[in-house]
């Protein structure tokens, strides 16, 4: 069975980067953050973040999840205790 990588902040920073094709190094993205008002993400691009975090990290996100995607620090947190949910 592969291996899932840990979750951190680095590699969803990397994720975000790659997904959305974003123009910025991964220290421009500050865990504080918010993902949509200072980053300018939109509905679209969270959507492909969403989908890339249950690709990458087997983390189940759904509708009800959206609080998750306030700053880079919140999904992080969000992926770390779902992920440990599941393992239960």
């Amino acid at each position: 069975m592969e291996m899932t990588p840990e979750i951190t902040l680095d590699g969803l920073k990397e994720l975000m980067i790659s997904r959305l094709n974003l123009d910025i190094e991964p220290a421009d993205i500050l865990p504080e953050l918010s993902l949509v008002q200072d980053l300018g993400l939109d509905s679209v691009d969270l959507l492909e973040v969403a989908i890339g975090i249950e690709r990458t990290y087997r983390v189940k996100i759904t509708q009800n999840d959206t609080a998750a995607f306030a700053t880079l620090q919140s999904l992080h947190e969000f992926c770390r205790e779902r992920r440990l949910a599941a393992a239960r």
